[in-house]
């Protein structure tokens, strides 16, 4: 118990070290790629995340012991995740990036990236996954309010974080109150 203490303690001092990081060049976020920074908030955000626990059988189909983060063709943002995620682990498990070109991949994912152009498609998506641990990415707030997870997006040249809670409870996710404060929380619009 204290040592899983000390490892939350480790992991929310790294996640405010990257903050603070985030904060101080996001005056000057027109000088430093956006892009980068969103994936770095991305993998400290998703570190107070906590996904439910699996039976053998659905580990074995979402390909065993590994994390997979399903990403869209043609979007700006997944060589930085690419990047990001090289040689590292989330939730102990080795990162496999695989590209999503049918909706029937997407269930297989733990995490999925929405770019901004797949917003016609949300309900769609939504409705596939929906109950299902998958946690849903974009950088689009009229997306959480469609039912995305989290939304990372810059306003006013700083990166906020965009949370619908709903929809993670749904997904049987849950999402540390370390993130949640530092986060606006988005409801899901009527008639989703």
């Amino acid at each position: 118990m204290y040592r899983n203490h000390l490892l939350d303690m480790m992991v929310f001092k790294a996640y405010n070290a990257v903050l603070i990081l985030l904060f101080i060049f996001s005056n000057s976020l027109s000088q430093i790629e956006e892009l980068p920074l969103k994936a770095l908030f991305l993998e400290a955000a998703i570190r107070f995340v906590t996904w439910p626990e699996v039976s053998d059988t659905i580990k074995d189909i979402k390909t065993g012991d590994q994390f997979i983060i399903g990403v869209f063709s043609n979007d700006k943002f997944v060589p930085y995740v690419e990047k990001t995620f090289a040689q590292k682990k989330v939730k102990g498990r080795d990162v496999r990036i695989i590209h999503i070109e049918s909706i029937d991949k997407i269930p297989l994912c733990d995490m999925i990236i929405l770019p901004g152009k797949k917003k016609k498609n949300i309900s769609e998506i939504i409705r596939t996954i929906r109950g299902k641990p998958v946690l849903t990415i974009s950088s689009n707030v009229e997306m959480a309010q469609n039912g995305v997870v989290l939304c990372i997006v810059t306003e006013k040249g700083k990166i906020r974080c965009y949370i619908n809670e709903k929809e993670a409870s749904l997904s049987k996710l849950k999402i540390s109150h370390h993130l949640l404060q530092k986060s606006e929380i988005v409801q899901t619009t009527e008639g989703e």
